[in-house]
C-alpha cells in the first residue's frame, strides 16, 4: 500500500477515470543529508545503471552518469578524468534496487549539502537548507512524468552535530522533528513514506563524537513507524578515505544496506507492542587469537522466526584490536551503538542479528589486528519476541575505565515495561574475578582460565512506567581496565 496515495494524487492531474491505474513504473527516491549522503568516495570508473534518471542542477530530469546531482552546490558527474570526481552510496543503492525491481525507471532527487546539521540551524524545519531541499524535491516531483510514485527517502547526516555536547544532546529530538516535518512538507509524501537512516562509522577522526548520533539513528525504527536503518557494520565495518567520508568500497557496500533498510522500513508498519520477550540459555566461549577467529557449533537455543542472537564480544590486545565483522550461523550481525576499545583494555562490542534457523551455528569474527592469546571470548543469548534495534536513543550506554582497583561499574539506560535489559562486562585481574549485576540473571566466567573474565546479565523490565534504570556490575575483587555495556530491546 505504500506510495499508492502519492501515485494517485499525481495521476489525477490527467484524470484516471474508473479504470484502475497500472502499477507505477517510475519510482522516485530522495537522497538527502550532509556530505556522506552526497558522497566523497574517489571516482572508481563506475556509473549508475543504465536508465537511471536524476534531477539535475539545472532543474531538469536527465540521465545520470557516475555521480548524483544535489543541486548547484553539489552538481552532477564531472567529466572524466577529473580530480574532483566522486560518488556516494546512491549508486549501489540504485543497482541493488533495480536488481529486485526490473522494468521500472528509477528517478533520484539529490538534496544533500556537505557540512550541514541541526545545531547550526540548517536542517530544522524552516531553516534555509531545509527549505531549499524541500523546494528542490517538490519541483522535481512536479516535473516527473505521470505514473511516477515517491517510494522513499534515504537520509545520512549527523557528523555536523557530533562536535559539541549541546548538539549531541539535542540530536534525537531534532531528528524526530525533521522526519515528521520532511514527510509533511514534501508534496507526495505521507506519514507512511519510508525513510531510511544511515548508521555511523568507527574511527572518525577530529572533533567528532558520533556515538550519541548513532544511538538516535539506530533507535528510529522503534520510535517512528515506516523508518529503517542502514547498517555500516555489515557485512564488514565501513572504512573511510579521510577519517570522515566513506571510501569507494564502503560506499558500494552501504548502498546495498540502504536497500535492505528500505525494505525494513516498508515492513515497519506499526510500533504497537503485543508480544512478550523471552530468552534461551546463554552460551559462553573463548575465541582463538587470530585475525579470523571461529568457534563451531555454538548452542543457539530453539529455532524460531523471531529469534535474535545478542552477542557480547570481549577482546584485549597490544593495539586495542577491533572486530570488523561478526557472523552467527552464517548471518551477518549488526553492531549495536559503538564499541569500547583501547590499547591493552578489555574492549567490548555488542551485536544483534536475526538467526531463525538451527539449534547450533558457527560464530566467525574478523579482527583488524591479532588479539592477545587467551584474552578474548564472547557470550551469546537467544532472544525471542523482541524488535530489532535499540528501544530508544537512551537504550544503549557504554563505559570503559583505565587503571586498577575498580570494584564496580555503573551506567544508566531507559527501559519501559516488557523491555529486555541486557548488560555485559569484561575485566582483567589475576586470577580472573567473578562479577554480578543487579539484574534477574547473571553469568560470569574466566576467559581461557586466565586473568580475564566476561560477565553478562539480563532482565525483562517489570510492569510500571518507563524509568531510567541504573545498572551496576559489581566485581568480587578489584579489577583492572574494565568495560561495561548495556542495551534495551523492545517487545514486538
Amino acid at each position: 500500500m505504500i506510495g499508492i496515495g502519492m501515485s494517485m494524487n499525481h495521476q489525477q492531474r490527467g484524470g484516471t477515470g474508473e479504470t484502475p491505474p497500472p502499477p507505477p513504473t517510475s519510482h522516485v527516491f530522495v537522497v538527502a543529508g550532509q556530505s556522506n549522503s552526497v558522497g566523497r568516495a574517489a571516482d572508481d570508473g563506475g556509473d549508475f545503471p543504465a536508465g537511471v534518471m536524476e534531477w539535475r542542477s539545472d532543474d531538469t530530469w536527465g540521465a545520470i552518469g557516475s555521480r548524483l546531482s544535489h543541486g548547484v552546490a553539489e552538481p552532477e558527474a564531472i567529466a572524466r578524468p577529473a580530480t574532483g570526481a566522486n560518488f556516494g552510496f546512491a549508486r549501489a543503492f540504485a543497482a541493488s534496487y533495480l536488481a529486485e525491481n526490473p522494468g521500472v525507471t528509477l528517478r533520484l532527487i539529490g538534496a544533500g549539502r556537505g557540512g550541514t546539521g541541526f545545531e547550526d540551524d540548517e536542517w530544522n524545519p524552516g531553516d534555509a537548507v531545509y527549505a531549499q531541499a524541500v523546494a528542490r524535491v517538490n519541483a522535481a516531483l512536479a516535473a516527473a512524468p505521470a505514473g511516477s510514485v515517491l517510494k522513499g527517502i534515504l537520509w545520512h547526516q549527523g557528523e555536523a552535530d557530533a562536535k559539541t555536547p549541546a548538539a549531541r544532546a539535542g540530536y534525537a529530538s531534532a531528528l524526530s522533528s525533521f522526519v515528521t516535518a520532511f514527510r509533511s512538507d514534501i508534496t507526495w509524501a505521507t506519514a507512511d513514506t519510508p525513510i531510511v537512516l544511515g548508521g555511523h562509522f568507527l574511527n572518525v577522526t577530529g572533533t567528532y563524537d558520533t556515538s550519541a548520533i548513532q544511538n538516535a539513528v539506530q533507535a528510529m525504527p522503534n520510535t517512528h513507524a515506516f523508518t529503517g536503518y542502514a547498517d555500516p557494520s555489515s557485512p564488514v565495518e565501513a572504512t573511510l578515505s579521510d577519517g570522515l567520508h566513506l571510501d569507494a568500497a564502503s560506499a558500494t557496500r552501504f548502498g546495498a544496506q540502504y536497500h535492505a533498510g528500505f525494505k525494513a522500513a516498508e515492513a515497519n508498519t506499526s510500533l504497537s507492542q503485543g508480544g512478550v520477550i523471552t530468552t534461551g540459555a546463554l552460551a559462553r566461549h573463548d575465541l582463538p587469537a587470530s585475525l579470523t577467529a571461529q568457534v563451531s557449533t555454538v548452542a543457539l537455543g530453539t529455532p524460531a522466526a523471531d529469534r535474535q542472537i545478542v552477542l557480547a564480544l570481549v577482546v584485549r590486545g597490544n593495539f586495542g584490536p577491533q572486530p570488523l565483522s561478526v557472523q552467527v550461523g552464517g548471518v551477518d550481525m549488526m553492531r549495536m551503538g559503538f564499541p569500547s576499545f583501547g590499547n591493552s583494555m578489555c574492549g567490548l562490542t555488542l551485536f544483534t542479528g536475526s538467526v531463525p534457523d538451527g539449534t547450533t551455528g558457527d560464530v566467525d569474527v574478523r579482527f583488524d589486528s591479532i588479539p592477545r592469546s587467551g584474552q578474548l571470548g564472547f557470550v551469546a543469548l537467544p532472544v525471542y519476541g523482541a524488535r530489532a534495534g535499540l528501544a530508544t536513543p537512551a537504550g544503549f550506554a557504554r563505559r570503559l575505565e583505565t587503571g586498577t582497583g575498580h570494584t564496580a561499574l555503573n551506567l544508566d539506560v531507559d527501559a519501559a515495561a516488557g523491555d529486555l535489559v541486557f548488560a555485559a562486562s569484561g575485566s582483567l585481574s589475576g586470577p580472573a574475578t567473578s562479577a554480578s549485576f543487579d539484574l534477574d540473571t547473571t553469568s560470569t566466567a574466566p576467559i581461557a582460565a586466565g586473568n580475564m573474565a566476561i560477565h553478562a546479565g539480563w532482565s525483562v523490565q517489570p510492569a510500571g512506567p518507563a524509568v531510567t534504570r541504573a545498572i551496576t556490575c559489581s566485581y568480587a575483587a578489584p579489577v583492572q581496565v574494565p568495560s561495561l555495556h548495556a542495551l534495551v530491546m523492545r517487545p514486538a
